[in-house]
């Protein structure tokens, strides 16, 4: 883990998404104090990630699946031909 003032930060970024890249995760900080955290992800965790961190968009997603057990869904080849592909 390394740490990033907001001013190094601002000054390098491309050192910043460097490391990134090669798996390092950051901590940006504000006057000595954390302001944020940046890790490194991947496509496959983008998903998850943002289901874990964003709870509206959680419950959502979860009540949508409710739905579609209780309802059913439409098959591919169906939605494909709804909309004439």
């Amino acid at each position: 883990m390394r740490f990033v003032t907001v001013e190094k930060f601002k000054e390098a970024p491309e050192e910043v998404l460097r490391d990134l890249k090669r798996g390092e995760r950051i901590v940006v900080t504000d006057q000595g104090k954390p302001l944020a955290a940046i890790i490194p992800i991947t496509e496959g965790e983008l998903e998850d990630a943002l289901l874990e961190i964003h709870p509206v968009l959680r419950n959502l997603v979860e009540k949508r699946l409710e739905e579609a057990e209780k309802k059913g869904t439409v098959p591919w080849e169906e939605v494909k031909k709804r909309l004439g592909l």
